[in-house]
C-alpha cells in the first residue's frame, strides 16, 4: 500500500506581504518627513528674509519721506546740557524734565527749565521759567512764563544780589546781558521797583530801565 504523502501548508505570497506592510508604511512616512525638512527650512528662511526686506523697505521709505521742518524731530526726557567757556571762566548747565527740537529754526523748546551759571569770579545766576527756547551752542536763551532770576554779582562788584520776575526774558551768555521789554519786578538790597522793561549787564551790575519806574515801598 502506498502511504499518503503529507505536504506542508503553503501560504500565498500576498499574505506575507500584508504582514510587512505596516512597518514599510511607517518607514516610508519617516523618510518622506525627513526629505521635507530641508524644504521647510528653506520656506522658513525665505519668510524671515522677506520680513527683513519688507522692514528695511518701510524704513527706507520713511527716511525718503519729506520731513516737516515745523514739526519736532527729537524729543528728550530728563534733558540737560552743559557749557564751559574757558575764556570767560564760566560754567553753565541747563536742565529740565523734557525738551523737543524744531528743525526749521534748530531750536530746542524746553519745559520747566532750570538754568544755573557760575564763574570763578564769584558771579552766580539761577533762572527758572515755564518754558525756554535756545539754539546751540548755549549762548542765548529765552525764558517764558513766570520767569524768576536770581543773580549774584562778582566779588569785584560787591556780590550784589538782584532778583527779577517777569513773563519773558532773554539771556545773552556771550555778552552777559539780560533784557526784556515786558513789565518786570526788580528787587535789590534797599530797593524794589517795577518797570516796563530792563537791560541788565550782569558782569558790571549796571541796570537800565525802559519806560517809567514805579517804586515799591518796603
Amino acid at each position: 500500500m502506498t502511504e499518503p504523502h503529507h505536504q506542508s501548508p503553503v501560504y500565498p505570497p500576498a499574505a506575507s506581504k500584508l504582514k510587512r506592510l505596516p512597518s514599510r508604511l511607517a518607514s516610508a512616512v519617516v523618510q518622506g518627513a525627513m526629505q521635507m525638512v530641508p524644504l521647510w527650512v528653506t520656506v522658513l528662511l525665505a519668510a524671515v528674509s522677506y520680513a527683513y526686506a519688507l522692514k528695511s523697505e518701510v524704513y527706507w521709505l520713511a527716511q525718503q519721506r519729506p520731513k516737516n521742518p515745523n514739526v519736532s524731530d527729537h524729543y528728550l526726557r530728563h534733558f540737560a546740557i552743559q557749557s564751559i567757556d574757558l575764556k570767560a571762566q564760566r560754567y553753565t548747565i541747563l536742565k529740565s524734565h523734557s525738551a523737543e527740537r524744531l528743525p526749521a529754526t534748530e531750536t530746542w523748546t524746553i519745559e520747566n527749565p532750570l538754568m544755573e551759571q557760575y564763574t570763578l569770579t564769584g558771579e552766580r545766576l539761577e533762572a527758572k521759567a515755564m518754558q525756554a527756547d535756545y539754539r546751540e551752542p548755549l549762548e542765548t536763551i529765552e525764558l517764558r512764563g513766570q520767569v524768576q532770576v536770581v543773580h549774584t554779582g562778582s566779588q569785584a562788584t560787591g556780590q550784589v544780589r538782584t532778583q527779577l520776575q517777569t513773563q519773558w526774558l532773554s539771556i545773552d551768555n556771550a555778552k552777559g546781558i539780560l533784557q526784556t521789554p515786558k513789565p518786570i519786578s526788580v528787587a535789590r538790597p534797599g530797593q524794589q521797583f517795577n518797570a516796563q522793561g530792563i537791560e541788565y549787564a550782569s558782569r558790571t551790575g549796571n541796570l537800565k530801565t525802559l519806560g517809567p519806574v514805579q517804586w515799591v515801598s518796603r
